[in-house]
């Protein structure tokens, strides 16, 4: 097992300018390999910084990744540590160079001495290409320790792991990939989930496992911790068993993914009307690939004028009852499914805040409308926090309602 110490380089990201994303897709992509992430740290552009930062790392650890400092501006300093660190020369990559000269033509500039330092590299190093970008990757290594450099740009970063850097340990230092197994819940606390997985028999001492939460959604994940793989099928099976519809169906990654496969699979169409949501309902659903098969459309009704004449809401419901209302949600939805000809249509109406409430309909009231089977629905959520975990909370407990209606047809 090889220890590992992430660095992300970049004063923007010291100071806060920018948020540090590449760790945690490191951490993942390492999760269950014998390259154990151990800890992730960030270090300014500061030469000294940099270096005593790197020179403690490799002290510590097997392996160092870092990202950034690979660009071709003062500050981008990675390439000329690593050199002195390693009591290297620094050498010009050739097919580096070429692919900037190509990209500067085309976008009608002229190579310059200065932008050519992208694809500079430590000599003697292994050179990572970058095929999402510019500026390559490297890898030294020496005295059993591994120090590999990426780009701190998000999406070459993910692109040079996946493609160059674990293909590479895999090869060189035989990286086992260990099975692990993930579980997606909703409508459960992390306090609730834990309870019932300490109950379970089918996760043995020798299994890690653990709870992330976001946007609604908890996300289980189990690991063997003696380098074998877990017993998968017990697991889930167990899991399944325990958490029932709570818990989402193997081959879903999120409730929108479930619910657009279970429309598919029942031949159903669906329509949504959205007021404080914005559109969020309607985005989770058609992000996922094939969604055109079973979503027929959706309007964003956010004024009361929207609501009567786009949808043809009754004007008197409106105005007896209000936007954030009962009544309203379900002539949302009832006539979103008329308008858009689909069998089932979801409905949001709400108070994200910050102003807008009132001591009846407080800062985080939301009704929610469901039309299906010739039967309307709703019910209302009390929603805590920001404007934005507001219209988040609602969009998620719009679709895992309708992923719980298809999962009981």
């Amino acid at each position: 097992m090889r220890s590992v110490r992430v660095i992300s380089s970049g004063s923007e990201l010291i100071s806060g300018r920018k948020t540090d994303t590449n760790s945690s897709v490191i951490s993942r992509e390492l999760y269950a390999t014998d390259f154990r992430v151990r800890d992730h740290v960030t270090v300014s552009d500061n030469p000294g910084d940099l270096e005593r930062t790197i020179r403690e790392a490799l002290d510590k650890y097997d392996t160092v990744i870092m990202t950034g400092g690979l660009g071709p501006t003062e500050d981008d300093r990675t390439v000329v540590t690593a050199a002195e660190i390693f009591q290297t020369g620094i050498v010009t990559d050739k097919g580096a160079l070429e692919s900037l000269r190509r990209f500067l033509v085309s976008v009608g500039r002229e190579p310059d001495v200065e932008g050519n330092r992208m694809a500079d590299v430590p000599a003697g190093s292994y050179v990572l290409k970058n095929d999402a970008g510019m500026a390559p990757g490297f890898l030294i290594e020496r005295s059993g320790k591994i120090f590999a450099a990426m780009p701190g740009v998000p999406h070459e970063m993910e692109a040079m792991l996946k493609r160059r850097l674990i293909p590479y340990l895999e090869e060189k230092y035989g990286l086992k990939r260990r099975k692990a197994l993930e579980l997606r819940l909703c409508g459960l606390t992390e306090r609730e989930i834990d309870n019932k997985i300490v109950a379970m028999k089918s996760v043995s001492d020798d299994i890690i496992w653990g709870i992330t939460a976001e946007s609604g959604v908890c996300t289980l994940s189990f690991l063997s911790q003696k380098g074998s793989d877990i017993d998968s099928e017990s697991i889930y099976d167990e899991a399944s068993a325990n958490f029932g519809i709570d818990m989402l169906l193997r081959e879903s990654e999120s409730p929108q993914m479930e619910a657009v496969n279970l429309l598919r699979r029942h031949g159903l169409q669906l329509s949504v009307a959205e007021s404080c949501t914005g559109g969020l309902i309607s985005s989770r659903i058609t992000d996922i690939p094939g969604a055109s098969a079973v979503f027929n459309g959706g309007a964003v009704t956010y004024s009361n004028a929207s609501k009567i004449e786009v949808l043809g809401v009754p004007a008197g419901t409106v105005e007896s009852y209000g936007a954030v209302s009962s009544e309203t949600a379900e002539a949302m939805a009832v006539r979103a499914r008329s308008v858009f000809g689909a069998d089932i249509a979801l409905s949001v109406t709400g108070i994200a805040g910050p102003g807008g409430g009132t001591q009846d309909k407080p800062v985080g009231t939301v009704w929610f409308g469901f039309h299906a089977g010739g039967k309307a629905e709703t019910f209302q959520r009390l929603f805590s926090g920001s404007r934005d975990r507001v219209r988040e909370r609602s969009a998620v407990t719009a679709v895992d309602y309708l992923r719980r209606y298809l999962r009981r047809l």
